[in-house]
């Protein structure tokens, strides 16, 4: 069991690929805790296959990787009751091999978004609102005194968000992508109650998206036209006239569109403290079992 090599892993000093992981690095379980790593082994399978979803995201894994879904019966049960269900409920969300997810009636295939990571609040250079404001500002060489605070932090000007930011608490976190909207007061819309980024720079896309990502945020991204553009949805607090998510469950969850089996390559087999050894993997926060 296990997950291609090249795969980066979020873990509690920052973004790793997973063949540089090792026992005694902590990385993030289903439910945005921290998690010790107690075992690391690297090994070629016989077949891998890689998981496409709808929201644009991949992820290569062997044929022993266990992948929580909702399928129909668990996806009314999280209709109806929405995150009343405890967290750890989920966990009894039906593991499937990858091989075997096309069996699940078509459109009921759909992997949980995790919820936001916890790690624990940083000293930073600037306040998470101001660097949110600073990086999303598409004129931010305007900002002299903030500028002088990032070079003398970095030695240089950040063309994204550092990683430091995107690896502090919850509330650091969630005022930094409140000052990025704040810096594009037009990302949000009334009518549809969508969140909408479109960004040139690939590193700067990466590190907001990420950033989303982190709070548990479910998003849409695609490349259009030499842009990247990124969609979402949350009923978390970020601008001030914000619509409300009529059926956040729906926001809860990512769909799967197909499996394609790929070219062997070498895995990583990671084993944690957590008894269900599910974590987090990939940019998008996926969950796997291992």
């Amino acid at each position: 069991m296990g997950i291609d090599a090249r795969t980066p892993i979020p873990t509690t000093a920052g973004w790793q690929l997973a063949r540089f992981i090792k026992p005694g690095d902590e990385v993030f379980d289903y439910t945005g805790l921290p998690v010790k790593v107690v075992s690391v082994q690297e090994y070629t399978p016989v077949v891998c296959h890689k998981i496409w979803t709808k929201d644009g995201l991949t992820l290569v894994v062997d044929s022993r990787t266990g992948i929580p879904v909702y399928d129909s019966k668990a996806f009314l049960t999280l209709s109806k009751w929405g995150r009343k269900v405890p967290s750890r409920e989920e966990y009894n969300l039906p593991i499937y091999a990858p091989q075997n997810l096309a069996t699940i009636e078509t459109g009921w295939c759909r992997m949980p978004t995790c919820y936001p990571i916890k790690p624990t609040a940083k000293p930073l250079p600037l306040h998470p609102y101001d660097m949110g404001v600073w990086i999303g500002d598409k004129n931010r060489d305007r900002r002299t005194q903030v500028t002088s605070k990032l070079i003398e932090a970095y030695g240089k000007i950040p063309d994204h968000i550092p990683e430091e930011y995107l690896f502090s608490s919850f509330e650091q976190r969630l005022a930094i992508l409140r000052g990025v909207c704040a810096s594009r007061p037009k990302c949000h819309s009334r009518v549809s109650a969508k969140f909408r980024f479109n960004i040139k720079d690939l590193r700067l896309f990466r590190s907001i998206h990420n950033l989303t990502e982190s709070l548990g945020i479910r998003t849409e991204i695609a490349e259009l036209k030499q842009n990247y553009h990124m969609v979402f949805r949350t009923n978390l607090k970020l601008v001030e006239d914000q619509m409300p998510v009529r059926r956040p469950h729906y926001e809860e969850m990512r769909r799967i569109t197909h499996v394609t089996s790929v070219d062997i390559r070498p895995c990583m087999h990671i084993k944690t403290a957590d008894p269900n050894n599910t974590f987090l993997v990939s940019e998008g926060y996926l969950t796997v079992c291992l």
